[in-house]
């Protein structure tokens, strides 16, 4: 092998030493049962978490109306039609000087959020226009109001007339990653009082059985094989008398 690539690769090989030096000198962890089934859950549950997330997207939805702009509508005398100006919201209400006001307009964004629990999925829905007439302002008149309106948001770029889609790859990320965590902690919650409870009948068989062997009984049936501990197993069960308990 080249000597510039061997160098390239010497700090491998010193890493990959040194991890099977810790391999073979660590202390292996014995798993029980439990153990077993968390770790099935740590994969089954990173499986199943993008299927939740996607029947989530349309089973779960919230909506909400946004304000995108505020205009009053209004007439000069002597200037033929209606107009439209944009204002604070706040101003709605002042009149106009020199002009009749007609009433209110608000373009309002509906936007529908799809998913849990972060959004995955939005979607904007067209623009609309909610119109307040002033008392004494005649109901044909919302049409030329709305005519005007919708001009002045064309022209603002406030108007939207198909619906637009938008995919947050941040929230299937995070949602996906919130039910994974979810359903394993569902699964150690549900495991946590079976596991305190086969440890404790565990460590309770453990100590009858060491006080049978103090008291040279046999530690599987409590048999009294004082007489047979030279051949070491119990005459009544056949169990080894020196077995050591598990803890």
């Amino acid at each position: 092998m080249p000597a510039p690539v061997d160098q390239l690769l010497r700090p491998f090989r010193a890493l990959r030493s040194k991890l099977r030096e810790i391999d073979r000198n660590s202390r292996r962890t014995k798993r029980d049962a439990f153990d077993r089934i968390q770790h099935v859950s740590f994969i089954l549950g990173a499986i199943a978490a993008p299927f939740i997330v996607a029947a989530l997207e349309d089973g779960f939805t919230r909506t909400r109306s946004l304000p995108l702009a505020a205009m009053a509508a209004f007439e000069r005398g002597g200037e033929p039609g209606v107009r439209v100006a944009r204002v604070e919201e706040e101003d709605l209400k002042r009149p106009i000087a020199g002009a009749f006001t007609l009433g209110q307009v608000l373009v309002i964004e509906e936007r529908t959020l799809h998913g849990w629990p972060f959004p995955t999925l939005e979607l904007v829905a067209p623009t609309t226009l909610e119109i307040t007439l002033l008392p004494g302002v005649r109901e044909p008149r919302r049409a030329e109001i709305a005519a005007a309106a919708n001009a002045l948001a064309d022209a603002d770029g406030l108007s939207r007339r198909t619906t637009d889609r938008r995919i947050h790859v941040g929230g299937w990320i995070f949602s996906i990653g919130a039910w994974w965590i979810f359903i394993n902690l569902a699964v150690a919650i549900g495991l946590a009082p079976i596991r305190f409870g086969w440890r404790l009948f565990r460590r309770g068989r453990s100590v009858i059985r060491q006080s049978r062997i103090d008291r040279c009984h046999c530690p599987n049936c409590g048999y009294d094989a004082r007489g047979s501990i030279l051949t070491g197993r119990c005459p009544e069960c056949g169990s080894d008398l020196y077995e050591r308990p598990e803890y």
